[in-house]
């Protein structure tokens, strides 16, 4: 019987999301579609007095759109009973204030409230709250809402329930997404209230399908729906290509794909193919790819399988920057025979350069002023920030300012060549702008030093934890933001170790809740013994998907040292996210993975030695975490060279599960003899191990795994000065297991193991250019007392 053949019949996208108006049943007691006017569309057709509004696009035809100063109010009719439990929903669309405060979406004076607090640099939290004849109840999230997308929220209360009251976010309970800053279950009878409720007063946002029930509906009962496709992560992606659906009668087992994406960056591009079908989870995705001109394909890692999303997942490695990729997507699955229809589409990655259309100089010498950018460039024309050419500028804000350059709103805009000193938090903080580059800056000073409190750990003058203050924060609503060659060191504070609890202190960078598809290289992130980081590169916040890199963002060519905590915290979704060529030394742990929500991520040819934090105590090179709860997603950890004191791959919890998911393939583990290069406890283990060299103590894992490891101590080039390239008869030396797109033109029989490749250049990590010192690790021995000059020979190239 001939194969089906997948006939792709590309599709126009659509602004709609398939969602459907409610209809009113007998549980309903307000219902305002908010299709251009405010109609209670409730069996009770409540009055509604509606000043100041205005009307726009929603999620189901239109929604209600308020500038903050807005009156709406329902006046509720005696048929208006809550008692036996309610269920108050809308979806909202909101816009960032201009300084912190609420807006109050749902209020009956006396009775309930729904709110939204927001803030002007964070998310939103969620709180509602009850109030009863024997108090109050109050359930209040973290910031997890983000701004200037539609999210479906939803509050309920059931006075009968074990939990009596909870918050559905997209249909998913919040309790599920992340955390409540404030749970406090509420006693005793509902308080009727008065006779008027207060829609969206203060809001600035939108409105669309606002319902109250009069009965706590269950989540079938809901509109919660994620519109990325992917739960928990907030911000829908436009496909490239959409696909008819299946013709009528398509068997379940056989796949069907229905949307493709792909997401560049300079030397990546991340894909999405979104599919139907395949119930018996026995398809594969292959990829091909060539630049144009070229005439035969290459093979790339097959896309991962991710079915909660119903979509595969991956990404193309070490792409050329500038140039035009055609990709050919195969779909393999043996119910069609084996092979589907190819799907092909051309993607170009990031250039290096961008046109300049006009240049903006600073004053030379020092400003105390600190420098605001909300100017938007165009594609074609960016807008450079520099100090006049052959003189320097000099930011100095000391504490004046929360910020010295503080980038808000801004589009195409690039700010070279910078000193910038101080900040009372950040010393460049970036929100809500996209098409960023921050290059060639000099960035030290910032933050607070404050007095130790209770626990001992840092605090201001008011008493809070300084934490989470950093040399660039790359804040919520950022994208294609690009943070690269800048020397950030010398902040004003210094981390905590964990003898205190949780490290907080200072961060080299900040990825803070972004719009994903960021790039953050080639800087040298240096603390010291006197001012260490809490992490080099910090996720914030750790336990969501939108948080840290998020997704389509690449981590390269840093070197990171001095850290009581992280040196790489890839925390949160890591939807094709890559982080490789990374020097990280001096820190607690080198790459913390805990969690990987959806995944994938890829981890390979970073460089992690000497891990300790100020008290000399190594943890991993690789922190892993989560169980399959906070941790599904996988990590593809590659070609790495860990050398010194501390773990390899291995647990350390999240969550409180030590789970993890990962593929690891040609690492080399190497140093002192007291650690597992592998360490696996999770509780379901699902974990991939082979062809890694295990010169320590070898592989502790439930499932077992290693089957063509190695276990001999590797020979280096230069283990004493830093030079961990593998000598000529090493162990490792051609035994590595080839993977397409990840090790291609190796020289030798085989892939070297580890981090470097045949002759490589010695200097770690390559760069496209700077200044470089040979040997990278000196020794000298001191003895107190004894003066004794020591002459060293470097070479600076």
């Amino acid at each position: 019987m001939m194969a089906p053949i997948l006939f792709f019949l590309a599709l126009s996208i659509q602004a709609a999301w398939d969602v459907s108006p409610y209809v009113p049943d007998e549980g309903t007691a307000l219902l305002l579609h908010c299709d251009g006017e405010a109609v209670d569309s409730s069996p009770l057709n409540l009055p509604v007095e509606c000043e100041g509004v205005e009307w726009a696009e929603g999620v189901v035809g239109g929604s209600m759109a308020c500038d903050g100063g807005q009156r709406v109010t329902i006046r509720l009719s005696r048929d208006f009973d809550l008692s036996r439990g309610f269920t108050l929903e809308a979806w909202l669309r909101l816009e960032r204030p201009p300084q912190n405060t609420r807006y109050v979406i749902l209020e009956r004076e006396g009775s309930f409230s729904w709110w939204m607090n927001v803030y002007a640099e964070g998310n939103a939290k969620v709180v509602f709250t009850v109030l009863t004849d024997r108090g109050m109840g109050r359930l209040k999230t973290v910031e997890v809402i983000p701004y200037g997308v539609w999210v479906h929220v939803a509050c309920r209360y059931d006075p009968r329930a074990e939990r009596k009251m909870s918050i559905l976010i997209n249909g998913t309970p919040a309790e599920e997404l992340t955390a409540f800053q404030e749970d406090r279950a509420p006693e005793g009878r509902l308080l009727r209230g008065g006779d008027v409720i207060s829609l969206g007063e203060g809001l600035i946002g939108c409105l669309d399908e606002v319902r109250i029930s009069t009965v706590p509906r269950g989540i079938d009962g809901l509109h919660g729906r994620w519109l990325s496709g992917r739960v928990g992560d907030f911000r829908p992606i436009k496909p490239d290509l959409t696909f008819s659906p299946p013709p009528e009668g398509w068997p379940d087992d056989r796949i069907w794909i229905r949307s493709v994406k792909a997401v560049p960056t300079f030397h990546s591009i991340g894909l999405y193919v979104g599919y139907q079908g395949d119930s018996d989870g026995d398809a594969r995705c292959e990829v091909l790819y060539r630049t144009e001109g070229e005439r035969g394909w290459r093979k790339a890692l097959d896309l991962i399988r991710c079915p909660d999303d119903a979509e595969f997942r991956g990404s193309l490695l070490m792409l050329e920057p500038g140039k035009t990729y055609a990709i050919r997507i195969v779909p393999r699955d043996p119910d069609l025979g084996g092979r589907a229809k190819p799907i092909e589409l051309r993607v170009r990655t990031w250039s290096e350069e961008v046109p300049i259309g006009r240049i903006r100089r600073l004053k030379p010498g020092i400003s105390t002023e600190p420098l605001i950018i909300t100017d938007r460039g165009r594609p074609d024309g960016w807008i450079l920030y520099a100090p006049p050419e052959g003189r320097e500028s000099i930011i100095d804000v000391g504490e004046r300012a929360p910020e010295a350059v503080l980038i808000r709103g801004a589009a195409y805009v690039i700010v070279r060549n910078l000193t910038v000193r101080g900040g009372l938090k950040h010393g460049i903080n970036i929100i809500d702008s996209h098409h960023i580059r921050i290059q060639r800056c000099d960035i030290s000073g910032w933050g607070q030093v404050g007095r130790p409190g209770p626990d001992g750990r840092m605090v201001d003058e008011n008493g809070r934890l300084i934490n989470l203050q950093a040399g660039v924060r790359v804040g919520p609503g950022c994208s294609q933001v690009v943070v690269e060659n800048n020397f950030i060191h010398s902040p004003r504070g210094s981390a905590n170790s964990w003898a205190l609890g949780h490290p907080a202190g200072p961060q080299g960078v900040i990825l803070w809740e972004t719009g994903g598809n960021n790039v953050v290289r080639y800087n040298d992130i240096i603390g010291s013994e006197g001012h260490r980081w809490n992490d080099g590169i910090e996720s914030v916040p750790n336990g969501s998907v939108i948080g840290g890199p998020y997704r389509d963002t690449d981590i390269y060519g840093n070197i990171i040292m001095f850290a009581n905590d992280d040196g790489i915290e890839l925390d949160g979704g890591q939807i094709n996210v890559r982080c490789w060529h990374n020097r990280i030394e001096w820190t607690l742990c080198g790459v913390s993975c805990a969690p990987c929500i959806k995944g994938p991520s890829y981890l390979f040819r970073n460089l992690i030695a000497h891990l300790a934090d100020e008290r000399g105590v190594a943890v991993a090179a690789f922190k892993m975490g989560g169980g399959r709860r906070f941790s599904p997603g996988l990590n593809l950890i590659l070609h790495n060279t860990v050398y010194g004191p501390g773990n390899g791959i291995a647990s350390t919890g999240f969550g409180g599960y030590r789970g993890f998911n990962a593929f690891s393939r040609n690492n080399l583990f190497a140093g002192s003899k007291n650690y597992y290069d592998i360490l696996d406890r999770s509780e379901e283990p699902s974990s991939d191990f082979d062809h890694d060299l295990l010169g320590r103590l070898g592989i502790k894992a439930p499932q077992g795994g290693e089957e063509h490891g190695i276990t001999e101590r590797p020979v280096f080039r230069g283990e004493g000065i830093g030079d961990y390239r593998l000598a000529p008869g090493s162990p490792g030396l051609d035994a590595g297991l080839p993977l397409p797109g990840v090790n291609d033109g190796f020289s030798g029989e085989g892939p070297d193991m580890g981090a470097f490749e045949g002759d490589s250049p010695r200097l770690f990590p390559p760069r496209p250019d700077g200044i470089w010192i040979w040997p990278p690790k000196l020794f000298v021995r001191a003895i107190r007392g004894e003066e004794k000059r020591v002459e060293v020979e470097l070479m600076v190239t």
